[in-house]
C-alpha cells in the first residue's frame, strides 16, 4: 500500500509528540535530531501543535543563526 502525504505527516506528528512526552522541555532542533526529521519539518509540526493548543512554549532561545 502506498503511503500518502497525510500518512507521512501523521507519522511525523506522532514521532514529535513521542519525543515531547518523553523529554519535555526540549528545543526544536533536539526534536528534529531525535525524530530523524529536518529542523524545518520538526519546527512546522511543533508550530502546528502549538496553534492547536496542544503545546505551550516556555521560552525562546537564540538560534545562533547569522543570516
Amino acid at each position: 500500500m502506498k503511503r500518502t502525504y497525510q500518512d507521512t505527516r501523521r507519522t511525523n506528528r506522532f514521532a514529535v509528540m513521542r519525543h515531547l512526552i518523553a523529554s519535555a522541555p526540549v528545543v526544536r532542533r533536539d526534536i528534529a535530531a531525535a525524530s530523524g526529521l529536518s529542523v524545518v519539518t520538526a519546527s512546522d509540526i511543533v508550530s502546528e501543535l502549538h496553534e492547536l493548543g496542544l503545546l505551550a512554549e516556555i521560552g525562546q532561545q537564540a538560534s545562533g543563526a547569522t543570516r
